[in-house]
């Protein structure tokens, strides 16, 4: 009977290998099944993805202006900036341009912005040129009498010559 037993181990043993095997072939199927499951996933995503993409630029062409939205604008008197805000606010209020530059909002958002280009050209100096100013030789003189002593040598020099002119 120990031969038997001995010839029944190996036969065991192969086939506890065998069905090892099948389970490791087994997992190694399922996984691939979801490897591919998730793969397939990401595809739809990128597809789905790439559509939207592809929608955007269409939904953002340009609004088309009739003859009464192009009367307003030009009674309006609008700055080209403020046309963007003009045509974002008619298109997500669903409204046309010319009920948008009419809207309460709108006027007093344009006249803020109106406001702030008028003060940045009044406070715009810097194209302007300032040039040195030479102060006369009576300036230096009443400036001297009134206590105001000139500092740089040039000036001191040009006050007591003006003072010798004088005399």
């Amino acid at each position: 009977m120990d031969e038997i037993e001995q010839e029944a181990t190996p036969e065991v043993a192969e086939q506890e290998e065998e069905v090892e095997q099948v389970d490791e072939v087994e997992a190694m199927r399922a996984e691939l099944e979801k490897a591919k499951q998730i793969a397939e996933n990401q595809r739809i995503r990128a597809e789905k993805a790439e559509a939207k993409a592809k929608i955007r630029p269409e939904q953002q062409s340009s609004v088309v202006l009739n003859a009464g939205d192009m009367m307003a604008i030009k009674n309006a008197d609008l700055d080209p900036k403020d046309m963007d805000l003009v045509e974002k606010y008619a298109k997500d209020n669903n409204m046309s341009l010319r009920e948008a530059i009419s809207h309460p909002h709108v006027k007093a958002i344009l006249s803020y912005e109106a406001e702030l280009r008028t003060t940045a050209i009044a406070t715009n100096v810097e194209g302007v040129r300032r040039g040195t100013v030479k102060v006369t030789d009576d300036t230096l003189i009443n400036n001297a009498n009134a206590g105001k002593i000139p500092t740089s040598d040039d000036e001191i020099e040009r006050l007591v010559s003006a003072r010798m002119k004088q005399k």
